[in-house]
């Protein structure tokens, strides 16, 4: 008999079948859906509305930032000029491209249909 996992219940197959409803055949109907929505809420999600130049400097918290950075400082400590500006460089870089993605998905967040 299959065992599911649900929070801190287990619960085996045909409990699990009793506690959820087989709606595949035919949907919900018009009570069920109402009684969902008044249990669960909608479907919806809030935007939370950053300024541009927060949102860029979030994008450098993160392990791999750190590590070029402390490398490209180890590097400038030792003398080595041209690692340290490609190091730079390369966090910079990574840096852009996920603001501009992370952009680019809360502007079609914004966009799409609620």
């Amino acid at each position: 008999m299959n065992k599911i996992k649900q929070g801190n219940n287990i619960l085996e197959t045909p409990d699990l079948e009793a506690a959820i409803e087989d709606y595949s055949q035919g949907g919900l109907t018009s009570d069920q859906a109402k009684a969902k929505l008044e249990q669960f809420g909608g479907n919806s999600f809030i935007i939370e509305k950053t300024k541009g130049w927060k949102s860029f400097c979030k994008q450098f918290i993160n392990p791999f930032s750190f590590i070029l950075i402390f490398a490209s400082t180890l590097s400038a400590y030792m003398g080595e000029y041209t690692d340290t500006i490609v190091i730079m460089s390369i966090v910079l870089l990574n840096s852009c491209l996920s603001f501009v993605q992370e952009f680019r998905s809360g502007k079609a967040a914004k966009n799409s249909p609620s």
